[in-house]
This record gives C-alpha cells, sequence and structure tokens, in this order.
C-alpha cells in the first residue's frame, strides 16, 4: 500500500488541485514511476509547476525525488508485508474488554449522577462538533438524544459561532464537549469560556489529567492508549461509544423516575 508518509498536517495543506494530483498518484503509483513531469502535467490537467508546489508540501525536493520514493514503496511489497504483526481476534477483544471495563470503573467515580441530572434539565444543550472522527460521536449522541424526546439540542460545528452563542445566552446552559486527548485547542479555549461565562460544562476525556478535565466537575474519563500513526490521531473511540450508551440509558431511566 502506498503510503509516503503523509499525516493530517500535510493533508490540511493540500489544496484541492493537489489532492487531485495525489489521487491520481495513488491509483496509477506504477506508470508514475516512468513518467516525465511534463506527461504527469498531461494526465492530470495541471501545470508542471503545481505538481513541484506538490511536491514540496509532501517534503520532497522535487519531482524526482518524488517518483524515487514511490519506487522504494513499491519494491518488494512482500516482504515489507511480512514484518506486519498480525493480531489475533482474541487479543483484540481482550484490548477492548481492558477499556471498557477501565472506563467502566472511572465512571463510579465521576460526577455521574449530577451529568444525567443536567441532561434531564430543560436546560438547552450546546454540542461541539470539530470535526473528524469526534463529529461521528457528536452526531451520535445527538441521535440518541433525540430519539428519547430532549428538545433543546444543538450542535456547534464553528469556534466562531460557539463564541458568539456564549456570548449571547439569555440564561443557564450545558455545554457538552468530547476530547480524545483533552489537550485540542480549538475546544480547550471554547471550554474555558463557557466556563467563565457560567454555562454547565459536561467533558468526555482521556483518563489522564488533562487541561478539559481540570476545568470542570463534570467530566467523565474514559480508558484508552493514546495511538497515533504518522501524526494522524487512531485512538480508539469504543470506550467513548460506551459512555454514551451509558449516558442515554441511564438518562432515560431518570426520566421515567428509576432509581440510579
Amino acid at each position: 500500500m502506498l503510503n509516503l508518509h503523509l499525516n493530517n498536517s500535510v493533508i490540511q495543506r493540500l489544496s484541492a488541485n493537489e489532492l487531485a494530483i495525489l489521487e491520481y498518484i495513488y491509483e496509477h503509483h506504477e506508470d508514475v514511476v516512468h513518467m516525465s513531469i511534463r506527461e504527469l502535467s498531461q494526465a492530470v490537467s495541471y501545470s508542471s509547476a503545481t505538481i513541484l508546489r506538490f511536491c514540496k508540501k509532501l517534503g520532497l525536493s522535487g519531482f524526482s525525488e518524488l517518483k524515487f520514493a514511490l519506487r522504494n514503496e513499491a519494491e518488494d511489497p512482500k516482504q515489507k508485508t511480512e514484518n506486519i504483526p498480525i493480531l489475533s481476534n482474541q487479543s483484540i477483544i481482550d484490548t477492548i474488554e481492558t477499556e471498557v471495563t477501565g472506563t467502566a470503573n472511572l465512571i463510579k467515580n465521576d460526577h455521574f449522577r449530577e451529568i444525567i441530572a443536567l441532561l434531564a434539565s430543560d436546560l438547552p444543550i450546546y454540542l461541539w462538533s470539530p470535526g473528524g472522527i469526534t463529529s461521528i460521536l457528536i452526531d451520535y449522541m445527538e441521535k440518541l438524544l433525540f430519539v428519547f424526546g430532549r428538545q433543546k439540542v444543538y450542535r456547534l460545528v464553528s469556534e466562531r459561532l460557539a463564541k458568539h452563542t456564549f456570548h449571547n445566552l439569555p440564561s443557564k446552559a450545558i455545554f457538552f464537549v468530547i476530547s480524545t486527548s483533552g489537550l485540542h485547542e480549538p475546544t480547550i479555549r471554547l471550554a474555558r469560556l463557557a466556563s467563565v461565562n457560567g454555562m454547565y460544562l459536561i467533558a468526555i476525556t482521556p483518563f489522564n489529567n488533562n487541561t478539559i478535565a481540570q476545568l470542570t466537575p463534570y467530566n467523565l474519563h474514559f480508558f484508552t492508549n493514546q495511538r497515533e500513526n504518522e501524526g494522524a490521531d487512531i485512538t480508539s473511540r469504543i470506550p467513548i461509544f460506551y459512555i454514551l450508551a451509558m449516558l442515554i440509558r441511564y438518562y432515560s431511566a431518570y426520566q421515567k423516575g428509576e432509581n440510579l
């Protein structure tokens, strides 16, 4: 599989044209290693200058180094795959069980009942959706709340819009955030602003003593190993889904008057 050592930072710097070049290279890398820069330019319908800028953003000196990198990736793929450790199904299950069990134990020490009471109140809930995989979790949370009849649930997808909303709130409100690191700067800025404005900040963050967790007593810790690949966050979200499922389960019980 072609790699080129890309990470989130590199991908975000690529323009739409450069992403199209990258897509072409992924689909035709065996042909590109034999092309001149002019031939690639004709194939992708972008100028040679655009291709050179693309190479620079990948940290390469030019088109020749790109082809060298492609050749290096293509050499003896069998040998590369032989070094990949194959995890057994049981080891994967054991990891998931450890993370979920650890998360369940952490919840016992958090302000779980108070969080449920806040969710069951009539205060508006603002869900911070910063993009990426976290937004999938927020989408799941939003849908669950709607399914169980919770009204006044609003998703915020822009930091600027969130700041404007917080400065113009007429009364108390809830701000709900999820962070796999507890160190995401836009989330920290909004969490601080929510605290300053007297909002109830409900957070889901890792078990370490992170910045966001320090801003609120209403923090649910999850247990997992922080994982990255070439700078990209690949931390397991399964414990977070477990927390969300627990929140909704107990929210439903609270609404029915059952003991938690």
